[in-house]
């Protein structure tokens, strides 16, 4: 996408925004873009001049209040060889 200068004037987090709503509304309205990535070039002096956005477009479905779902607790576990930082969900059964 060829960036205008009123949306390059709002800074590059206002360019990232349009091109995804942009690629959104291209892809059947989607809600949501997942694994989002953008590769934004620059011209010679450095100005923004253009945009690519690739990820998969999602809408979203079934609808359901947050306080509805049971609680979910992460704790921090170790992997098969000691490392820790991972998470994990739930009970393990």
């Amino acid at each position: 996408m060829m960036i205008k200068m009123a949306v390059a004037a709002g800074g590059v987090d206002n360019v990232i925004a349009t091109a995804v709503k942009e690629a959104l509304d291209a892809n059947g309205d989607a809600d949501v873009m997942v694994g989002l990535q953008y590769q934004l070039k620059y011209n010679a002096m450095g100005e923004m001049e253009s945009i690519t956005v690739t990820g998969f477009p999602a809408k979203y479905v079934n609808f359901r209040n947050a306080e509805s779902l049971p609680p979910v607790q992460a704790e921090e576990s170790n992997d098969e060889n000691g490392r820790g930082g991972f998470l994990s969900f739930g009970k393990k059964k």
